[in-house]
């Protein structure tokens, strides 16, 4: 990471200056993160999807895909 604050101005910044940078840059860290724990992880969330169109299909709850098969 020296050579990327190499290339800032950062260096000439004041202790304050570079701390408050500091801290915006962990708070963006930690809110990425935030949103890695509420969206479960693809694969999972398609194994929900099918489970839950598998039980539709069970349930009789699902439509045929073609409208023209449809019961009234």
């Amino acid at each position: 990471m020296g050579t990327v604050l190499e290339r800032t101005d950062v260096a000439r910044l004041s202790e304050d200056e570079k701390e408050a940078i500091a801290n915006r840059i962990l708070d963006d860290v930690k809110a990425e993160r935030g949103w890695d724990g509420r969206f479960p992880a693809p694969r999972v969330r398609l194994a929900q999807i099918a489970r839950h169109a598998r039980e539709h299909v069970f349930r009789g709850a699902a439509l045929p895909r073609d409208p023209s098969e449809r019961r009234s």
